[in-house]
Order: C-alpha cells, then sequence, then structure tokens
C-alpha cells in the first residue's frame, strides 16, 4: 500500500517500471525474465483537485536510458525533456483499478491537500519470456 503526499507539480517523478528489472541487484531473480510490467494499481482515496496519473506516449530507448542516466532504475526522467510527448491523464475514483504497461513513462500529479490524500495497493505482473508463466511481485 503506498500513501501519498504532495506539495509540488508532481507527487511522483517521470519514470518507467522496466528498468527496475534489469537493476543488477535483481540478478538471479526470476522477474528479471519480465519483459514488459504491468503495475496493478487500486485506488482507495484519491483527492479531490490533482493526483492523476499521467501517462506519456513514450516507451524510452535503451539508448535514452544510458543518455539520461536512468539505466537499472528507471527513475527519475526530467520532465524537461518529456514537453514534445502527447500524454494521457487519468484521474481514478476510489475502488478503480488501473492496470498499466510498466515501460511507457508514467508520474502521479501533485495536489494541495492533507497527508494521505491519496491510497493505492500497487503490485506488478508479467509474463516470462517464454510467455507461459505469470510472475508477480510487490
Amino acid at each position: 500500500m503506498i500513501c501519498a503526499t504532495s506539495n509540488g507539480s508532481l507527487a511522483l517523478d517521470a519514470h518507467e517500471d522496466e528498468q527496475q528489472l534489469r537493476d543488477p541487484r535483481q540478478r538471479g531473480f526470476e522477474i528479471q525474465q519480465v519483459r514488459t510490467p504491468v503495475a496493478l494499481n487500486v485506488y482507495v482515496r484519491v483527492p479531490d483537485q490533482g493526483g492523476a496519473l499521467r501517462v506519456w506516449a513514450i516507451q524510452p530507448s535503451l539508448q535514452c536510458k544510458h543518455r539520461l542516466g536512468v539505466s537499472g532504475r528507471g527513475y527519475p526522467y526530467p520532465i524537461g525533456e518529456l514537453g514534445e510527448f502527447r500524454w494521457l491523464d487519468i484521474r481514478p475514483a476510489p475502488g478503480d483499478l488501473v492496470l498499466l504497461n510498466g515501460r511507457y513513462l508514467h508520474a502521479v500529479m501533485g495536489w494541495s491537500g492533507r497527508a494521505c490524500d491519496r491510497i493505492v495497493f500497487n503490485g506488478f505482473m508479467g509474463l516470462s519470456q517464454d510467455g507461459c508463466t505469470v510472475m508477480r511481485w510487490s
């Protein structure tokens, strides 16, 4: 469960989830076999205004990840580099489930309000490279 607070333009910086699987510290774990991580977010509480999940229409290349210094962690992408890409803001309601292809860049927009205005149950899943095994982790 993630209980988030915000006091700026972003509550969670722009990132993608795939590079976290490539982190050398994950060596030997089965999740390194996953090609496309899928984030599963169940929204318990959302702020009245703000707090949207912003998803950009880009899956950064490995060269881009190296250039921006996010290889092996996928975080944080500089927001100034994303201005040319289309994006979509998703405003879930309490009880909504959002499944997200974790290879796309995404962030959580900020809001003003009290602490823990945004509560999300979060986990990940993906297929093994042979496509026969579904793996899950948090």
